[in-house]
């Protein structure tokens, strides 16, 4: 995710500047790759636009993910965040953004659930309630499956967020039930934090049947196998595979421009009065997947949707979708346009492709992503646009940041877990901004090339999987023969 600096920043930096991310001590690095667990997910939804709800059914094929007999599975409700202010997943100072109508509430009421066709009982837990616990009835075998499936209503807030509506836009995005990743003899149930992206979720199965009245154009996850139109709403049938999550966007105004990149269709979602950008948002994107196939690494699905949203936050990537703050397709921030679309789009491999535990560790695709971005633009544009761009994003953040706020040296650390930020400000200057620095000290020790290559081959060999910092650097050093202990210790 980049969260963008408010425009008094941009003012104060004095220029065109790219809009840089603002999107617990120190811990342990995770030691080792998550256990690989493939759900399956059928879906079959409807949109209400003018209730403001989504309705049916979410079928998980659920695998045992433990090595121990289970009678339990967990899910993660996001949406519920949205029902109280109290709870919702904005800091204080974002909160006119987030809601500019004031406070809407959202959530998802869970009406019934079925394991294996048998009615089960089920509970709501984490203060946010954002945790389901169904009782499946038996106790599953490891990697034994089961159906759960869950009838839902799902209300959308008036939100500017990832998940609700604005004046033009349906964000559908966290808004279902997901199974809860198992690590080291437990589930992870994090709540919905303020800072960052506190997601973390195995690649699944996704067959998604949606409904909503034909006047509007869907963006989304995966590719459409078929769609009928009947009495004023169409409905879709979309799948996809070895994806982390599905999200989708959906709007009356969209027009769309779609090129094509080693293969894959790279269709960008814009609105009519901003065309001119929306068309380039689409090539920009495109060339963020040209780097990366330059650099052996290769984005595996067969179509990447950049969507202009209802979205203040800057850009948040999906498997197969980004969304890019409308405010960013407007006047002289061209430049800023670019670098959300690049950054957002390089994450397709880094959080898609490779997971991560984004609340403990966020730093593993963001750093890694906001490096890859700088690099996209010495590839684009020579090494002297990737020198400006880094003095612009790093250097003079940085400045910008630690001039407003009081800076805690322990919190500046690359290797602070999400929760312990209080702003996002702080989490930008630490996760993406210091991370960056990082990278670059990585780049002086190993070489470009040889840094890029070890990327590629970490990317290769944690492929749909979940990895962790220490399968990182250890990846890294296998690649390069060097011991980097001492440059991450410096860091993180």
């Amino acid at each position: 995710m980049k969260r963008s600096l408010r425009i008094a920043a941009i003012l104060f930096l004095g220029a065109l500047l790219l809009l840089c991310p603002l999107g617990c001590n120190t811990t342990p690095l995770l030691s080792s790759a998550f256990p690989a667990a493939q759900h399956g997910y059928a879906m079959e939804l409807a949109l209400d636009p003018d209730g403001k709800t989504v309705n049916g059914t979410v079928t998980v094929d659920y695998a045992n993910p433990t090595s121990e007999k289970l009678d339990t599975a967990y899910f993660s409700l996001y949406p519920n965040a949205y029902q109280r202010e109290s709870t919702a997943p904005f800091f204080p100072e974002d909160m006119d953004a987030a809601y500019p109508q004031g406070f809407s509430p959202g959530g998802i009421q869970i009406l019934n659930v079925l394991v294996d066709g048998q009615k089960a009982d089920y509970t709501l837990g984490n203060e946010d309630e954002t945790l389901l616990a169904v009782a499946l009835g038996k106790e599953l075998a490891p990697q034994e499956r089961t159906s759960v499936s869950m009838e839902v209503q799902i209300n959308l807030p008036h939100s500017l967020g990832r998940f609700g509506y604005g004046d033009r836009t349906i964000n559908l995005c966290n808004f279902y039930p997901i199974a809860c990743v198992y690590r080291d003899g437990e589930f992870l149930s994090y709540p919905y934090y303020k800072a960052g992206d506190p997601f973390v979720s195995h690649t699944a199965a996704y067959d998604v049947t949606f409904t909503a009245p034909s006047r509007y154009v869907l963006a989304h996850t995966g590719a459409i196998s078929r769609k009928e139109e009947r009495d004023g709403f169409t409905t879709y049938w979309i799948s996809a595979k070895d994806v982390r999550d599905f999200a989708m966007v959906l709007s009356p105004d969209f027009q769309t421009e779609t090129t094509t990149e080693n293969g894959v269709a790279v269709t960008s979602y814009y609105f009519p009065e901003t065309a001119d950008q929306g068309k380039r948002a689409s090539g920009y994107a495109a060339g963020a997947l040209s780097f990366l196939n330059s650099r052996g690494m290769t984005y595996p699905y067969e179509t990447l949707a950049v969507v202009q949203t209802d979205f203040f936050i800057g850009g948040m990537e999906y498997p197969g979708i980004v969304l890019i703050d409308q405010s960013l397709y407007q006047g002289g921030l061209s430049a800023s346009l670019e670098e959300v679309v690049a950054h957002e789009s390089i994450h397709q491999l880094f959080y898609g492709v490779v997971g991560n535990d984004q609340v403990q560790e966020p730093w593993l695709d963001e750093a890694t992503t906001s490096y890859l971005t700088l690099k996209y633009f010495g590839y684009a544009y020579g090494p002297s646009q990737e020198q400006a761009m880094y003095h612009f994003c790093v250097d003079d953040t940085a400045q910008f940041i630690e001039s407003a706020y009081r800076i805690d040296a322990k919190l500046n650390r690359v290797g602070t877990p999400m929760d312990a930020f209080p702003n996002s400000a702080l989490y930008s200057l630490a996760v993406y901004t210091t991370g960056t620095k990082m990278y670059y000290d990585l780049e002086r020790a190993l070489g470009e090339d040889a840094l890029l290559a070890a990327l590629a081959n970490y990317c290769e060999e944690y492929k749909f999987g979940i990895a962790s910092g220490e399968n990182l650097i250890q990846s890294l050093e296998a690649s390069t023969q060097k011991n980097l202990n001492s440059i991450f210790e410096k860091w993180l």
